[in-house]
């Protein structure tokens, strides 16, 4: 007598959309006999057959055919009546994507489209980084702002009255480069 491999078959119920988190909940792998048991179950129901792994193991199965037929049948009519979920409790994927993708083009990181969810805690290092080393240059440009400032005019001057002496010099600096610049 020959055994028979059963077929695990993916299908999803009515509204379902890859791109929603909200919908995860209408996807579901049935054990069969064959496709056509899984086809046969489903029909009338709107749910819609993917694909089959002949040879499927019972691990991560929803339903077994022909036990759980009406179990099946039950789950996916729900679907016809209740619409899916809000995605706006779950603080949906594409929105959060995209936030992320901007991320990336603000602090100059690489944006990886399939494994962005995954690259989450190198972005959030990357920033810390980044942080850092504008926090270093500030310190560094203190320091160098208070030492010009001191050596220029005395040790008495405020961080504030530095500053305003190096915006000075800028100035004077950027305005003689235009007038060089333009050949006057």
């Amino acid at each position: 007598m020959e055994q028979v491999k059963l077929h695990t078959c993916e299908i999803t119920g009515v509204g379902y959309d890859v791109d929603r988190a909200a919908t995860q909940d209408r996807i579901f792998w049935v054990n069969a006999s064959s496709v056509a048991e899984v086809e046969a179950a489903i029909d009338g129901t709107g749910a819609i057959f993917h694909t089959t792994i002949v040879g499927g193991s019972n691990r991560y199965v929803d339903f077994h055919l022909p036990a759980d037929k009406q179990r099946l049948r039950e789950r996916l009519e729900v679907f016809n009546r209740k619409p899916p979920e809000s995605d706006r409790h779950n603080f949906p994927d594409r929105e959060f994507k995209n936030f992320h993708r901007l991320l990336c083009e603000r602090f100059n990181y690489s944006h990886d489209d399939i494994d962005w969810k995954r690259d989450q805690v190198s972005l959030i290092e990357w920033i810390a980084k980044c942080q850092e080393v504008a926090e270093r240059q500030r310190d560094d440009l203190l320091k160098a702002v208070t030492l010009i400032a001191g050596q220029s005019v005395g040790e008495d001057w405020t961080v504030e009255d530095a500053f305003a002496f190096v915006r000075q010099h800028a100035r004077a600096v950027r305005d003689a480069v235009r007038v060089e610049m333009s050949g006057g």
